[in-house]
């Protein structure tokens, strides 16, 4: 019964029956690759994640480092002035011992 009515839809209608067959091979090449494709897009997903959140680090290591330069540039670089000068003035101590 199901042949008869296949070969008279596809008498009446062949084009509609080739494309129902290319949908029904589609659906069955899906079903056989779908749960791959469903791994896939979970995958994704968590790679998306992951790359979110190594880039909010990311985004606080430089806000540390930014705040660490800041800070030593206020405060070290003055301590780093006068560390200079204190050499500066070791040296020329030195030099007047030597003559």
């Amino acid at each position: 019964m199901k042949e008869l009515i296949g070969r008279i839809a596809r008498s009446v209608a062949p084009r509609t029956m080739t494309n129902l067959e290319t949908i029904t091979r589609f659906d069955a090449e899906y079903e056989q690759h779908g749960a791959r494709i469903l791994m896939y897009e979970r995958e994704l997903r968590e790679l998306r994640r992951e790359i979110d959140s190594m880039r909010r680090e990311q985004r606080r290591v430089v806000e540390l480092y930014d705040a660490v330069f800041e800070h030593a540039r206020r405060n070290g670089g003055a301590a780093g002035r006068a560390a200079a000068q204190d050499r500066a003035a070791q040296d020329d101590s030195e030099v007047t011992t030597d003559r």
